[in-house]
């Protein structure tokens, strides 16, 4: 399960969270730490033989395709204008 908050999506379950390097290149959703403690969740591709497009520590990782598909977003038919 997925929640807003603050502006972040906090993912509820963590399931989803993966660790180390992926098996596969990719977009990800990204988990990054700082030397202060703080830390932040973004994005970032992965190439596989070359490692993730981020310089930062990511500590945890998301493939993009999971957490799309645990949304369950469909195209938004009703924004297209039509002719």
């Amino acid at each position: 399960m997925l929640m807003k908050l603050r502006g972040f999506i906090k993912v509820e379950n963590n399931k989803f969270w993966q660790s180390g390097n992926s098996s596969s290149s990719g977009d990800y959703v990204v988990a990054i730490s700082y030397q202060n403690g703080m830390g932040i969740i973004s994005s970032s591709r992965f190439y596989l033989g070359t490692g993730w497009a981020s310089r930062d520590n990511i500590i945890g990782y998301i493939p993009l395709p999971d957490l799309l598909d645990s949304l369950n977003i469909r195209w938004p038919e009703h924004l297209i204008e039509k002719k």
